[in-house]
């Protein structure tokens, strides 16, 4: 999960709308 977080976090400044759509589409999951 760590790992998962840090990608995440990683991902907010390169692409935030893909991670909100990517967060959204695991929520629904």
């Amino acid at each position: 999960m760590k790992e998962l977080h840090l990608l995440l976090f990683n991902g907010i400044s390169i692409f935030p709308e893909f991670i909100l759509i990517f967060g959204l589409f695991l929520l629904l999951m």
